[in-house]
Order: structure tokens, then sequence, then C-alpha cells
């Protein structure tokens, strides 16, 4: 009896040992993951600015959906971090930090994700932010409806 207790303690320690492994697999594959769809969705929008800039509105007055992508895209803008002022981050294609946060929850999918992570990640590519920034533009997206907050992740609003 003792015997079979003893392999089931054995069995047991190279079960965990197994469960630990695959779950840092799954981790690393969703990083992997993450990393992918931030990668298509800063492609799109890098496709989106240059294709507007060969094709810019030719007729002079704006349409009503363009005044509203001109407000939107203002708003967006907007960094709440210093006081509403025009974000100084904003990089050559015209993305901001706001913008840049966006894509992230976008592309996190069902995963969603967690601030920490959003300032591991603006570490990783040397974008420099305050360590509430994250929970402050978050917090105005959830204002704007753009995305939802469901226990402590954060994640793209469902159409």
């Amino acid at each position: 009896m003792l015997d079979s207790i003893a392999n089931f303690r054995q069995e047991l320690e190279w079960a965990k040992r197994k469960l630990e492994e695959a779950t840092k697999n799954r981790l690393r594959a969703h990083e992997e993951e993450d990393q992918w769809h931030a990668e298509v969705t800063s492609l799109q929008k890098l496709i989106e600015v240059r294709e507007k800039r060969l094709s810019p509105d030719t007729t002079g007055s704006p349409t009503p959906q363009s005044v509203e992508q001109v407000r939107l895209a203002t708003e967006s803008r907007i960094d709440p971090d210093i006081g509403g002022k025009p974000d100084s981050h904003a990089n050559a294609e015209g993305m901001n930090r706001v913008e840049w946060i966006t894509g992230l929850v976008a592309a996190s999918g069902t995963r969603g994700i967690a601030p920490p992570e959003i300032l591991e990640k603006a570490r990783g590519i040397g974008l420099k932010m305050h360590p509430n920034y994250p929970y402050v533009v978050l917090r105005k997206l959830i204002d704007r409806a753009t995305i939802v907050k469901k226990g402590g992740r954060y994640y793209r609003k469902e159409s």
C-alpha cells in the first residue's frame, strides 16, 4: 500500500512539472499571438494612413462622415495625462500613445490586457509613460464606450 502511495506521489510530481511546462508554453503562445495581432493592426493602420495621403478628398468640402472622422481623430489625439493638450509623443504616422493603447486592447482579443502589461510593452519598445497613464487612458476609453473592463482586464467593445 505504501509503495502505491509513493508511486502516486511520483506521478503527481511528474504531472505537476508537465502542467507547469504546458502553462509556460501556452503563455508564450499567447504572447506571440498578441505580438502578431499588434503587428497586423499597426500595418493596417499604416496602410490606411498612406492610402489617405495618396487619395485626398478632392471636393474641398467635408462630408458629414469626414467631419465625424476629423472630430474623432482630434479627440483621440488628446492626451489626458498632460491636461488635454495634443500628445507630444505622436509618431510619424500620427499615431499617439492613446491610439497605441487602443491598438493593444484590440490586439489582445478575447484574452484582454491589463495596465501593467501595457506598461511592460511600452518599456519593451522604448515608449516612456507615467505608471498611471494606462489607467487614465483606459478609463477615458471606457467613458467613450470604445472598450470594456471585465475583472481587471480590458477588452475591445463588441459592435
